[in-house]
């Protein structure tokens, strides 16, 4: 049986909360929650966009394969 959408969700929110550093969870809330622009971002945290989206990409791929990891068993 496939996870619903409600179960996904709280996978992913999960991994997110432990698996990404601090940074990773604000750029990835201020970016993909609140569609905050990558400029913005920076000039929020005080950071270089370069970093911003180095940072949003990483958080991006852990989620992803921790994600596939915990779900291998459905493949």
């Amino acid at each position: 049986e496939k996870e619903n959408l409600l179960e996904r969700f709280q996978t992913v929110k999960l991994l997110i909360e432990k698996r990404l550093t601090e940074n990773q969870r604000k750029i990835l809330e201020l970016r993909d929650y609140q569609g905050l622009e990558i400029e913005d971002i920076a000039n929020r945290l005080n950071m270089q966009p370069a970093t911003i989206r180095m940072n949003l990409s990483r958080a991006r791929k852990t989620i992803r394969e921790q994600y596939k990891k915990l779900n291998a068993y459905d493949r």
